[in-house]
């Protein structure tokens, strides 16, 4: 089994608070550096997270900031898609945080299972741990908080599924499925993903996957998250 390079895009707006563990824990990883780059896509942040960034390129010749003037995810997906150079393309999350193991394991899986998305599970937690931000972490982690989406409640075994999060694509997906749809200000992933299953792809959740979210921590900003992800799960219907 070859070893493949692979191109990790990462979206992102106003992250000074999680960029930096996201970027470290990427950088952290056992796959080969020289078969890395990290594009972090940013939306013109007015907060210190360009400089946060900038600060881990000094040191890291791989990582590269590029600017988004559309600010949301499917143009920032898009514009760091064209950009790379990878055999496979990992989309990650600034909310996230990533073992050193997660690259290798989605490139096996990717390999073995011919998939043309693979990811994980996502464990949910909260970066300052107080009783509301508890609150809502074990929201997110229970099935009635949550639904039956099996990239945040897991499963026995690698299961086909109809989305993936933080997912490893191969990288000819886009021009046999398309890129990111640009009118979709939330919920882009689940449209591209059931854009490639109607294509006849292949889409793997493996549990063996494992991986970090960092949730919104106060009830205000879970709730604004939440109504914008349902209003655009109804708006994406319209679009597909």
């Amino acid at each position: 089994m070859r070893t493949h390079t692979i191109s990790i895009i990462i979206p992102c707006y106003n992250e000074e608070r999680y960029i930096e563990t996201c970027i470290n824990s990427v950088l952290s990883s056992n796959y080969p550096k020289k078969l890395m780059e990290v594009l972090i896509i940013d939306g013109g942040s007015s907060d210190n997270t360009c400089e946060n960034i900038k600060e881990i390129i000094r040191n890291n010749s791989n990582v590269r900031l590029i600017h988004n003037p559309h600010k949301i995810v499917p143009h920032a997906m898009n514009i760091g898609i064209k950009e790379s150079k990878g055999d496979y393309i990992i989309r990650l999350d600034a909310h996230g945080s990533y073992p050193s193991d997660y690259f290798s394991k989605l490139i096996k899986y990717a390999q073995e299972l011919d998939s043309d998305n693979v990811g994980g599970v996502c464990i949910t937690d909260v970066k300052n741990k107080n009783s509301k931000s508890l609150a809502i972490k074990e929201v997110l982690s229970n099935r009635f908080g949550v639904g039956n989406s099996s990239f945040r409640i897991g499963a026995d075994s690698i299961i086909e599924v109809d989305t993936v999060v933080f997912g490893c694509f191969k990288r000819d997906v886009f021009d046999r499925f398309g890129y990111y749809d640009e009118r979709l200000v939330r919920n882009q992933d689940i449209e591209l993903n059931k854009r490639i299953k109607r294509g006849g792809g292949k889409l793997y959740m493996v549990p063996d996957i494992q991986c970090t979210y960092y949730a919104r921590e106060t009830f205000s900003e879970l709730a604004k998250n939440n109504y914008q992800n349902g209003l655009w799960n109804i708006l994406n219907s319209l679009f597909m």
